[in-house]
């Protein structure tokens, strides 16, 4: 979320990828790197006039995101665009080719 002009929140669409790099050190204390990837963002037609739909959620804030039993696959469910409304959706997301 960003602040919006006047106050408040803006909800945002953008999907970012943490990759680590490195490993944990003998006193399990991680020695690691890591870097951010945009997988989708401001760009995305679905969510410069936050339509949504098709095979991407509309923006929100405050969304739950769930590690299924199936290795690789995230549950986003909920949450709400600031003042206008809540959703109920929820969204099925698969991270295996990333």
């Amino acid at each position: 979320a960003e602040q919006k002009e006047g106050g408040g929140l803006k909800a945002r669409g953008d999907a970012w990828l943490l990759t680590l790099t490195g490993d944990e050190d003998d006193g399990g204390a991680a020695k690691r790197q890591g870097y951010w990837e945009l997988l989708a963002g401001e760009h995305n037609s679905y969510v410069d006039d936050n339509t949504g739909g098709g095979d991407c959620p509309f923006a929100r804030n405050a969304a739950t995101i769930t590690p299924t039993a199936e290795e690789g696959r995230l549950l986003i469910q909920g949450g709400w665009e600031p003042f206008v409304r809540t959703f109920s959706d929820s969204w099925l997301l698969s991270v295996r080719n990333l």
